[in-house]
């Protein structure tokens, strides 16, 4: 005679079972399917790094500098500059509006790379006047730190 704890076993057994038997194995169309989105991915992050890396040469400043003008970490702009990873939507708007760039540009090459409006390219053009007074303010600094160093070794 089965006592009810055989019973529940052998339910238990017959139920993993048959969900062992139904679980659809992998074909090779869905194995190179996916190996076909990772490349497009992987494609489409190295042209968004591409397009970052001009960016930031362009604006003349570091990758630290860039982060932190937009408050994001340094180590993420970096792995995106090395095409480790994508940018995202949200930091593609932040460096719209911040530095006047078509954020469908950035992330997919499309359109003009300056947003057409005119407030885009005034931004742009008054980021590039505070970058170029930064650099004369560094530049000046420098200078006085070297009379110093001079004055400090006589």
């Amino acid at each position: 005679m089965l006592k009810t704890n055989d019973l529940q076993q052998l339910q238990q057994t017959s139920s993993t079972k048959t969900k062992r038997r139904w679980r659809k194995k992998p074909t090779f169309a869905a194995k190179n399917h996916k190996t076909m989105k990772e490349k497009e991915k992987k494609a489409l992050q190295a042209a968004q790094a591409e397009r970052l890396k001009n960016l930031i040469s362009e604006l003349g400043i570091t990758q630290t500098q860039f982060s932190e003008c937009l408050e994001v970490t340094q180590e993420g702009i970096s792995q995106i500059c090395r095409g480790l990873r994508g940018v995202s939507a949200n930091l593609a708007a932040k460096i719209g509006l911040k530095y006047g760039i078509n954020p469908q540009w950035l992330l997919f090459g499309e359109g003009q790379k300056y947003a057409s409006t005119e407030i885009g390219q005034l931004q742009r053009q008054n980021q590039l006047k505070q970058i170029a007074a930064l650099r004369a303010t560094i530049k000046t600094a420098l200078e006085q730190l070297d009379q110093l160093e001079e004055e400090v070794t006589k």
